[in-house]
């Protein structure tokens, strides 16, 4: 965490190559199962994510129906490194929402001068930080141009669901575009249970709470409902400090339920040039892939999924909701 009086001050000039790249970033920040990698996907079709050297793979040149113009980047996970949270939460013992907004390390020891990335001695890192995140994204997005042949000038988009260090990433980039990526947070509790509890994907991860044991179940909850409030906390302080022309709040609820407008306006927003046949070309792809409604590849995810998975939490997970994320959702306008 970084203040905002610390991050004004601190904003060098870059050299105009440098510049020039972090205008192409775009980070889709927010919380993990918000469908940011649904998103990124649509923004960067034709192309798909991929486990190669440039973390794509794309159509030979003669079969695409137009130039590659976005580089997809999925989890840097640079706010885990810069950024780390401060411990496990306590063991669950009766719900308590968060105690203070220092839930990263950064801003528990921030002012102390040998931290560091002290505020005292942030004109000495802050430049180094910023250019060593832009080396790294600008070689990965030029191996991508090369091994592809996409467009030299093209977009680069970052996922990045693990965001609690939004702000100081941000602050660091104010001339990158942010996407604030939110779902309600209970949706988000629905889907992560139904991702690790049996039959689910993540079913044979340590985390997997014991679906027998309502302890467990709670202290899964309880966990996960902390992180999605510092993680929206912390996008929130990001978005809000933001140059407002470079950045945009889209809901998961409102790309569900139209996916052509939401698309549109995010691509008219990015600069990205798009017909309405190859926005429709990439929902279709996605839909295809993601199976549907009710399947099991998209179990917690996608149209129904409040619906399907209702019984998913019982009143004791509720009530932890209630009291952790009840005045946040309230605030961000969920029901």
């Amino acid at each position: 965490m970084v203040s905002r009086a610390v991050a004004t001050g601190l904003r060098p000039a870059l050299a105009p190559s440098d510049a020039a790249f972090e205008r192409r970033l775009t980070w889709i920040l927010g919380m993990q199962r918000t469908g940011s990698s649904w998103l990124l996907r649509l923004l960067s079709h034709p192309a798909t994510l991929a486990a190669t050297p440039s973390g794509m793979n794309a159509p030979p040149r003669g079969r695409r129906e137009r130039p590659l113009d976005v580089v997809p980047i999925d989890e840097t996970r640079i706010c885990d490194h810069l950024t780390p949270l401060v411990g496990d939460p306590p063991p669950y013992s009766g719900a308590q929402a968060e105690d203070h907004p220092r839930f990263v390390v950064n801003g528990v020891f921030a002012e102390q001068p040998a931290y560091f990335f002290s505020n005292q001695y942030a004109k000495a890192w802050r430049p180094q930080v910023r250019s060593l995140i832009l080396a790294r994204l600008r070689a990965q997005a030029r191996r991508a141009a090369r091994d592809h042949r996409i467009r030299a000038r093209s977009h680069v988009v970052v996922k990045e669901p693990q965001s609690h260090g939004a702000e100081l990433v941000m602050s660091l980039l104010p001339r990158a575009r942010m996407i604030f990526l939110l779902r309600d947070g209970r949706e988000v509790m629905q889907s992560l249970l139904a991702l690790y509890l049996p039959g689910g994907r993540l079913d044979d991860r340590l985390v997997a709470p014991n679906p027998e044991d309502e302890q467990s179940r709670a202290s899964f909850v309880f966990q996960n409902a902390r992180l999605w409030l510092q993680r929206t906390t912390a996008v929130q302080r990001a978005y809000e400090a933001h140059d407002p022309e470079r950045r945009i709040v889209v809901r998961y609820e409102d790309l569900l339920r139209d996916t052509a407008g939401e698309l549109r306006r995010l691509s008219d927003w990015m600069g990205l040039v798009r017909s309405d046949e190859q926005l429709r070309a990439a929902i279709e792809r996605e839909a295809s892939r993601r199976g549907p409604v009710g399947s099991s590849r998209r179990a917690g995810s996608g149209p129904g999924a409040a619906t399907r998975l209702s019984s998913a939490l019982g009143p004791a997970e509720e009530e932890i909701l209630r009291e952790m994320i009840g005045p946040k959702l309230a605030e961000l306008g969920y029901r």
